[in-house]
């Protein structure tokens, strides 16, 4: 039972990353002009400033609702983490 637990959390944790690494492999399948549009959108969206959606697009270090906020605007259903 122990291991199911450990493999099942293991599981887990993978899953987790994958769900949040989808905004920034979004970005970065964007072309240039994409890249800033979505980028002031979700300024707009957030009311982030440049430097800190920057900072979180690359330290993936977005809130809850910042995440749900973005994969809504992408047109992802997922947005949990």
């Amino acid at each position: 039972m122990q291991r199911y637990k450990q493999h099942l959390n293991k599981h887990i944790n993978i899953t987790k990353i994958l769900l949040k690494m989808d905004i920034l492999n979004y970005y970065n399948s964007l072309e240039r002009t994409e890249k800033r549009k979505f980028r002031d959108d979700v300024m707009e969206i957030t009311g982030l400033q440049y430097f800190t959606f920057n900072r979180k697009l690359k330290s993936n270090g977005w809130t809850k609702l910042e995440r749900e906020a973005i994969n809504h605007h992408i047109g992802y259903g997922m947005g949990k983490s």
